[in-house]
């Protein structure tokens, strides 16, 4: 079905006015400029425009009755302006004075919901990011208590090779030692003189098995320490993972209420847009 042109611009304003709001419109009383020309006769303009200064000044005025005129300004002898009650304007003017109070209904209207859709838009924004910067934290966290659990497991299996060199290193030593062989005089040369060698050998193997003892007690406390690293990350680590996950899905729920919001905001601009060609200006001759 198609409508008059007529038809389509009346059903437009019905749409773009509420009833109360174009009364209330209708009542308000327009703004008139009345220019006073030297031939004594004058115009009247809702709106103008002024160029140039002093005696080569020019008015261009969009007069009541839908034309557009160039006033000389040498012509002008004065200049004033009234409040005028709509309906007593011509139709062309009542409708220009309309248009200009919806776009500037509209105008104003846009500049509040843009506020309002930046105050729409900052909480969930910044809870976007909160929880973005939470939940890299918290991965982060899983990274370093995956890698502390790997050094300490490598430690742990590091030591029971460290522990049997050790053993075996005391025990050669010792049976070594125990054999007598290092503990009998030996008369050794060492090029500037003589010595005894039994005695000197004999020294350094108690030195070995020394040596052996204590890497064996700094390797054991090592393995303690790493037994209770590892039992520490791996009660840790599940809760730690845990909260990746929980902040993850806060995260996914955070972003489709920021997406919601961001749709509703669209929604109100198309709107908008369609009431914006709604306004149709008055036609200038």
């Amino acid at each position: 079905m198609r409508f008059p042109k007529a038809a389509v611009l009346a059903i437009s304003f019905t749409v773009l006015f509420s009833v109360p709001a174009f009364v209330r419109a209708a009542e308000e009383p327009a703004k008139v400029t009345t220019f006073e020309l030297s031939d004594g006769t004058n115009v009247k303009g809702l709106h103008y425009a002024v160029l140039g200064s002093a005696e080569y000044r020019t008015y261009i005025v969009d007069s009541i009755y839908g034309k557009t005129l160039t006033l000389v300004g040498r012509d002008v002898c004065s200049v004033h302006a009234e409040m005028v009650p709509l309906n007593e304007l011509p139709k062309a003017a009542q409708q220009d004075v309309l248009n200009a109070r919806a776009i500037a209904k509209l105008a104003r209207a846009k500049l509040e919901a843009a506020a309002r859709e930046e105050r729409a838009l900052a909480e969930p924004n910044a809870k976007v990011k909160a929880l973005q910067a939470e939940l890299q934290n918290a991965e982060r966290d899983v990274v370093l208590a995956r890698q502390v659990l790997s050094g300490a497991e490598q430690i742990l299996k590091n030591a029971k090779i460290e522990i049997v060199r050790a053993d075996a290193k005391y025990d050669a030593a010792k049976t070594e030692l125990a054999s007598g062989g290092a503990s009998s005089i030996q008369r050794v040369g060492y090029g500037y003189g003589y010595g005894y060698g039994g005695y000197v050998r004999a020294d350094k193997l108690r030195d070995q098995m020394m040596d052996a003892a204590e890497q064996k007690v700094k390797v054991e406390e090592d393995k303690t320490q790493a037994q209770a690293v590892v039992a520490r990350t791996n009660e840790s680590l599940p809760r730690l993972q845990e909260r990746v996950e929980a902040l993850r899905k806060d995260l996914d729920a955070a972003r489709g209420a920021l997406d919601k919001a961001r749709e509703e905001i669209h929604k109100a601009e198309q709107q908008r847009a369609e009431e914006e060609i709604t306004i149709k200006p008055t036609a200038k001759m």
